[in-house]
């Protein structure tokens, strides 16, 4: 838009880094229940730094999920341990909460095949 003031909301310290996951969940589960699932990783975690604060909501509605952006930051130091770290616990925790992870599925439908059947 020519003449808006364009803002920038750039975290721009070089000691800290940001970690983006994405964790698929499938339609007929709890979305707030694994939501807060993740907020509760997120404050127990000491390398998650509290500001910039936890994003943790709904990102798309994919083909076999629903996805949820679980966006942190740490120091860029920790930035590999707990990235790795933090993939490990997200899915035992939404695991053991009882919320499915589910993986791509595809439905086929083949048509003109009960006909062909009967002859």
């Amino acid at each position: 838009i020519w003449g808006e003031t364009i803002l920038n909301l750039s975290v721009t310290d070089k000691d800290i880094r940001r970690v983006d996951e994405h964790y698929g969940i499938g339609y007929g589960d709890d979305i707030n229940k694994a939501i807060a699932i993740l907020k509760q990783i997120a404050a127990d975690e000491s390398r998650i730094l509290k500001d910039p604060a936890p994003l943790i909501k709904v990102d798309s509605l994919g083909d076999s999920s629903v996805n949820i952006l679980f966006r942190v930051w740490t120091s860029r130091v920790d930035w590999w341990d707990t990235k790795l770290d933090l993939v490990q616990r997200c899915k035992e925790a939404l695991e053991g909460g009882g919320i499915s992870i589910p993986f791509p599925q595809r439905d086929v439908h083949l048509i003109g095949q009960a006909q062909a059947k009967a002859e």
